[in-house]
């Protein structure tokens, strides 16, 4: 309890005071976790490197022991095939969030579909669920769709398939006549994020002004004077740049500015990122939103594409994505015929990785971004085909299946 201590350490990070950047502020908890993690790592960072491994490969297990019963694939092949999906073990292998998404998305799922005693899944449930509101909070609401359309279809005897699409969308219509505020607000939101992603990801100038801040794109640096080291600015041309207020939460207003003579401080210069994409703005309509799905789909799906900016990285990314959808057109074209409630998993798959798709192609306009935020959809389709997989004798469970 040492004021000073705290400020020596804090003052070091820049994403502690970042502000209300989201409903949970992730990015705290997950620095809160490596300063545990420091008490024996002594500051060595393949120690860290080492936990958020092994909580990964713990989570990993949860998902190979919940879905193996449905495939009919070799229990050891169907966890090396987890284990080395690209993406999966390219993002899981380092000190950021995606280790602990594994560990909450495994005990989460686990709780719902595999065979424990009611403590246990209660346990398992209340701990992921913990894991994910606090690391990633967008994960969660792409699997509450699915779970709810799990949950539905598991409570009917006939005509489960019909009924329980019937039921999930006539509450779907329903839902956001009820609580029409809260869906604005929810709008209201994936524009700020959008909006907010916008300045990051294409690079500007942020000036602090009276509550408010004011950003500049590159090509109006020419109407700027740039002076102290970075630390200030004046307008000495008439200008576009976006209005952001500091009281309200909106997305940033494009305004024309006339100089006044007026230095400012910069509160953020950012150079941009190599792979940013153009998104059609959400600007707070329910609208908008729903004809921005096709395209919220293609980029969080299908990118990135070769004539997408970015580095060498990107082939990799490409790759991955080609021979993601040619395995699951194999496995369609070689599937085995299924049982109704593996039919229900599959089906909540492909509402989770929909949803999940939706809102990082809604928000998103990094590629790098979008090929590190997806991932735990890809994960999703890659279970898809291989629980549809109808495998050749030498890759089944054993030979008399």
């Amino acid at each position: 309890d040492n004021s000073l201590l705290v400020s020596k350490y804090l003052k070091s990070t820049f994403l502690w005071d970042s502000g209300s950047i989201t409903i949970v502020n992730d990015s705290r908890n997950i620095i809160r976790l490596h300063s545990i993690i420091h008490f024996i790592s002594f500051g060595s960072p393949f120690v860290h490197c080492l936990f958020m491994c092994f909580l990964a490969l713990i989570g990993l297990k949860q998902l190979h022991l919940t879905f193996v019963p449905y495939t009919r694939l070799n229990p050891t092949l169907f966890f090396f095939i987890l284990l080395l999906l690209p993406s999966a073990i390219f993002w899981t292998s380092g000190i950021l969030k995606e280790p602990l998404l594994i560990l909450g998305l495994g005990l989460f799922i686990r709780s719902l579909l595999h065979k424990d005693k009611l403590q246990k899944k209660i346990l398992l449930f209340l701990i992921g669920l913990l894991i994910l509101i606090s690391i990633k909070p967008y994960v969660l609401t792409a699997l509450l769709p699915a779970a709810f359309f799990f949950f539905v279809y598991q409570h009917l005897t006939k005509q489960r398939l019909v009924l329980t699409f019937i039921i999930c969308t006539v509450i779907g219509l329903i839902l956001p006549l009820i609580f029409n505020k809260q869906v604005r607000k929810g709008v209201q939101f994936l524009s700020i994020k959008q909006s907010d992603f916008r300045y990051i990801g294409k690079g500007g100038l942020f000036l602090h002004g009276p509550k408010c801040n004011y950003f500049f794109e590159p090509q109006d640096y020419k109407n700027l004077i740039i002076y102290r080291n970075d630390t200030l600015a004046t307008l000495i041309h008439p200008s576009w740049c976006y209005f952001i207020s500091s009281q309200n939460r909106e997305p940033g207003k494009r305004i024309y500015m006339e100089p006044n003579g007026e230095s400012l401080r910069i509160s953020y210069f950012v150079k941009g990122a190599q792979s940013y994409i153009e998104l059609t703005p959400i600007n707070n309509s329910s609208s908008q939103l729903v004809k921005n799905i096709p395209e919220a789909i293609s980029n969080s799906y299908a990118r990135p594409f070769p004539s997408d900016p970015g580095s060498g990285l990107k082939i990799p990314a490409m790759i991955e994505v080609w021979g993601l959808s040619s395995f699951l057109l194999w496995a369609f074209f070689k599937k085995r015929k299924l049982d109704k409630k593996t039919l229900g998993i599959i089906i909540s798959l492909l509402i989770f990785a929909f949803v999940l798709f939706l809102i990082i192609g809604w928000t998103t306009p990094v590629i790098g971004a979008i090929f590190r935020y997806r991932f735990p959809g890809q994960l999703a389709l890659l279970l898809v085909g291989l629980i549809l997989l109808r495998p050749d004798s030498l890759l089944k469970k054993n030979q008399s299946e």
